[in-house]
């Protein structure tokens, strides 16, 4: 009997034993990594490339590699906007560095997907079904960038920092000293941004406040309203945001059909404008918001109106920030979307019954996403653009355009033509208060 058991110990441990040398990650406790640890041997098992086919792998495949795995969602629209750019540094580098977009999102999916949406599909192969990467770099917002070479995490960051320069410095073996982006994954919203404290009054007969304050790192940009039911009062909320974002919000619903704040709707009568909005020029995203980003918020009675709340949101930026912002007619510079003399040609021509629905988009819409890709940052600036054309169609969606030049040519394929002129236009207003 007792040789018996000693034979069943045996081989228990021998089956826990091969057990974990098949799988070394049950050696190794999931944990969020971060800069200069070193990467486990984790599984990657579904790769799917550009001719929807499956393959699998492993991060120390890539160990000779700077490895740059892009955390996102295909509802990440400034994510897929950025993969064209990802695939082109991938074919400047070549073998040097691999870059992965990473998802959740499962095969079924992604095939649909990627059949509908080729313009931002590259050449990329992506890796989907995850769950075990985001287990090791876990993460809220997207894109989220994990670099890692020879082994060991080098950076974190968001997709700005992806770049040549960037880039060569780390296979130079050079330090870098980037923001680290790390998330805060269990923020509560629906808990106050600032404790209010004083000596002079109980926290608890406060009845209503405002307060300002710097940005909360790590937490997701939001903006909404929280109504306390037992103190009946509403809380406005405003955090991670620049001055600029919570202008064009408050406005919104202070101002119901303003529409948005374009960058290149908004006049700037100030002595430094960069104080309160961002542009490229100022340097990286993240470094920029640390140091002009704010977060809002005020508590006032559920008796007063949405309106009436987002005046006082107006309100406290204008005193706060000794600015005023507000909605004025201006003549100014503008490019005016019109019918080229080729049009009607063109129209012949285009079979629209051959495109899928989704390349097809109402001509506002168009003029919308044009200055919006401006407003993203995602384009060099242009003047405002608008309708001059008296076209009520779909037009097919435009592809890649960075520039007003390439602009015009993506236009001028579908026959319409941008023209210089002025227009007496709705534009926001920056002023220093007197």
């Amino acid at each position: 009997m007792k040789n018996r058991h000693t034979i069943i110990i045996f081989l228990l441990t021998l089956f826990f034993s091969l057990a974990c040398q098949q799988n070394p990650l049950n050696k190794t406790e999931v944990r969020n990594l971060t800069i200069g640890e070193k990467v486990p041997d984790i599984a990657i098992t579904k790769i799917m490339d550009r001719h929807s086919e499956i393959k699998s792998a492993k991060l120390s495949d890539f160990n000779n590699q700077l490895l740059i795995l892009d955390f996102l969602s295909t509802r990440c629209g400034g994510c897929l906007m950025a993969l064209p750019k990802m695939d082109s540094l991938q074919r400047y580098f070549g073998d040097k560095i691999k870059i992965f977009p990473v998802t959740y999102e499962v095969e079924a999916d992604m095939r649909k997907y990627f059949n509908k949406n080729e313009i931002y599909y590259a050449e990329l192969p992506w890796i989907i079904e995850d769950s075990l990467l985001s287990s090791w770099f876990r993460y809220k917002l997207t894109s989220h960038l994990v670099w890692i070479y020879k082994g060991q995490v080098k950076a974190i960051t968001g997709k700005e920092y992806v770049n040549k320069e960037n880039i060569q410095s780390i296979l130079d073996g050079r330090e870098v000293d980037w923001p680290v982006k790390a998330d805060v994954m269990d923020y509560d919203y629906a808990q106050p941004i600032f404790n209010i404290k004083t000596r002079q009054v109980k926290a608890k007969d406060i009845s209503g406040y405002s307060a300002i304050g710097g940005v909360l790192d790590g937490v997701e940009p939001k903006s909404s309203t929280v109504a306390d039911t037992i103190k009946h009062t509403i809380r406005t909320y405003f955090i991670n945001q620049s001055i600029l974002d919570i202008y064009q919000i408050a406005w919104n619903y202070a101002t119901p059909g303003v529409g948005r704040i374009f960058t290149n709707f908004v006049i700037w009568e100030v002595n430094d404008p960069s104080k309160y909005s961002y542009k490229h020029e100022y340097g990286y995203y993240a470094v920029w918001m640390q140091e002009h980003g704010i977060c809002y918020e005020s508590v006032v009675s559920e008796k007063v109106s949405k309106k009436e709340r987002y005046q006082k949101v107006i309100h406290d930026m204008d005193m706060t920030f000794g600015i005023k912002g507000r909605w004025e007619k201006r003549q100014v510079n503008c490019l005016i979307l019109v019918k080229s003399d080729n049009f009607n040609q063109i129209q012949k021509e285009i079979n629209k019954d051959s495109l899928p629905s989704w390349r097809l988009t109402p001509l506002k819409d168009v003029i919308t996403d044009i200055n919006s890709f401006g407003y993203a940052g995602q384009v060099a600036f242009i003047p405002p653009v608008v309708d001059g054309s008296n076209f009520n169609g779909t037009i097919e969606f435009l592809d890649k355009w960075d520039d007003a030049p390439s602009l015009r040519q993506a236009l001028d394929t579908r026959g319409f033509a941008l023209k210089d002129g002025v227009r007496e236009v709705n534009m926001f207003v920056v002023t220093k208060n007197p």
